[in-house]
């Protein structure tokens, strides 16, 4: 019985190294898969980017630092104490880059990094100028609770690691509030812009969602307990680890697939369009009449600001009061306007249509998209449309 015991312990412990290896190497390999694609094709990468280098230091750190790695540990330690603390600015900041048609710098942003920087300096002051070389790894092992030591430089920085750690955990809790904001905002402005949802509307933030709640709790509960209690934990570590690893795996396939939502030369060619364009709702219905740009599976409200030649602001407005939509709840309509005529068309030549081509012909990219906007609009689905012309006929 004691045999199975210390085999199952070894176990563990082998898992713990693996999952420990697995949360570094995982953002690891999507910032080198991002390097090596291109960092100028898309603004909002380079955040996620930093973000994958960032958490890959840190996941190595842990590494070092559980698997008894302390000198390697104790010479980095100053950059881990700031690159922990850029983690959740650097997710937010890049989910707030994907989600703004604008992007240009913004000076405030360096304000993210301040804490992170500050708590950086403090400890290269400590341990680079206030310590000896050979006391550095003691400073350290005391900050981690792995020995005791009276002296008053290490209690002073054992007090700065712990108001770190608070401001760690305080911090990682604004700033999933700020995401939250930033993407029930994108949510409900997006279909003033766009008429389809795929990739613009980032429903994969809805799957990381979960797995960001299950991080925040193994994050909490690892920078509550006391490094010591964590130690010997290989369970716990394991099972963190191996989710953490997981979190930016999927973060960094989805960043990866994901495109912008805006088209940077979109939004700044039709900035430069003036606001005196006086645009009437016969004007744009003649449009969506004649020319039928919801055809276009990736018609958007700039496709509008090029005909009528107004920004988008404008445009925007006038939809919403001459119709009382916004933008995709317009396009919405009029394809399904579109599809009853193909539908009732048919019909009358007595002609079999495929529901899926109809669907793609008046601009829908997704058949079940389709399906759902007829429903919402007619009450009633395309086949049960179809099944009340049937009688007709006979």
């Amino acid at each position: 019985m004691k045999t199975f015991f210390v085999i199952l312990e070894t176990m563990i412990n082998e898992i713990k190294t693996i999952a420990l290896a697995i949360a570094f190497f995982s953002p690891l390999v999507w910032a080198i898969t991002y390097l090596i694609d291109g960092l100028k094709r898309q603004k909002s990468r380079v955040w996620l980017f930093v973000l994958m280098l960032a958490a890959s230091f840190t996941y190595m750190m842990t590494y070092a630092k559980f698997m008894g790695h302390i000198d390697f540990y104790a010479a980095l330690f100053p950059l881990q104490a700031g690159a922990a603390l850029t983690l959740f600015p650097l997710l937010y900041l890049y989910v707030d880059s994907l989600t703004t048609e604008r992007k240009e710098w913004r000076y405030f942003r360096i304000w993210h990094f301040v804490f992170p920087i500050l708590m950086t300096l403090v400890f290269v002051f400590f341990q680079k100028f206030m310590m000896q070389a050979d006391t550095e790894i003691f400073f350290v092992k005391y900050l981690l609770g792995m020995i005791e030591n009276s002296d008053k430089l290490f209690i002073i920085g054992k007090a700065i690691y712990d108001i770190g750690k608070i401001v760690f955990i305080l911090s990682s809790v604004v700033y999933v509030v700020l995401i939250v904001i930033t993407l029930r905002r994108h949510y409900n402005r997006i279909r003033e812009f766009f008429a389809k949802s795929e990739g613009n509307e980032l429903n994969w933030f809805r799957t990381l969602a979960v797995f960001f709640f299950v991080v925040m709790v193994f994050y909490l509960i690892i920078h509550i307990l006391k490094n010591q209690q964590i130690e010997h934990r290989a369970l716990l570590i394991s099972i963190s680890y191996f989710i953490f690893g997981a979190f930016f795996w999927f973060l960094g396939l989805n960043g990866f697939r994901q495109s912008e939502v805006f088209n940077l030369f979109d939004v700044t060619q039709t900035d430069n369009f003036g606001i005196d364009a006086r645009i009437s709702k016969d004007e744009i219905e003649l449009y969506l009449t004649d020319k039928k740009p919801y055809r276009n599976a990736n018609v958007s409200v700039f496709d509008f600001c090029y005909y009528f030649h107004t920004n988008r602001t404008y445009m925007s407005d006038a939809i919403s009061k001459g119709f009382g939509l916004n933008f995709r709840g317009l396009i919405n309509q009029y394809r399904i306007r579109d599809a009853v005529e193909i539908l009732n068309n048919a019909h009358k030549s007595e002609i079999h249509v495929e529901l899926e081509e109809v669907s793609q012909k008046v601009g829908f990219s997704s058949y079940g998209t389709f399906l759902r906007v007829f429903k919402s609009e007619l009450g009633l689905t395309p086949t049960d449309f179809m099944k009340l012309q049937a009688p007709l006929r006979d």
